[in-house]
């Protein structure tokens, strides 16, 4: 049962050269708190678990943190912040969790340029933290 209440928030794929895990935000329930870059309880729970099952994979890490499109009303902080802010949060929760800071590859904030929703940039599944595993190509020679 909680397994599966977590589930809704994760969505897997596959990209160019390795497998995309994207943990997303559902209707009323964030995985950051607006504008913040303080993980929730909830998506601590589900960083465990995707650190768990990635702490022995051979494949370096990127982690990037996307916005929805609803403009932030924080002052001086943009999208930009906010996202780049989530995603080293996130950084920090897998590493806690097992995940060696040397198969970290990169940590990036897309703000809304990448919407997962296209035709709704304000759908809150585009709040999310994708957690690429990127896996090195065989040597050839």
């Amino acid at each position: 049962e909680k397994l599966k209440e977590l589930k809704d928030h994760i969505m897997i794929d596959t990209v160019e050269g390795g497998v995309r895990i994207q943990i997303v935000d559902l209707e009323g329930e964030p995985m950051f708190p607006l504008s913040s870059a303080e993980p929730t309880e909830k998506a601590r729970e589900i960083l465990k678990v995707v650190a768990e099952n990635i702490k022995d994979e051979p494949a370096r890490v990127a982690v990037e943190g996307h916005t929805d499109a609803v403009p932030f009303r924080g002052g001086k902080t943009t999208n930009w912040e906010l996202s780049t802010a989530r995603a080293s949060s996130a950084r920090r929760e897998i590493e806690r969790y097992g995940v060696a800071p040397e198969k970290i590859a990169r940590v990036v904030g897309y703000a809304d340029t990448l919407p997962l929703i296209k035709d709704d940039p304000k759908d809150p599944r585009n709040r999310r933290i994708s957690i690429i595993l990127m896996f090195e190509k065989e040597k050839q020679g």
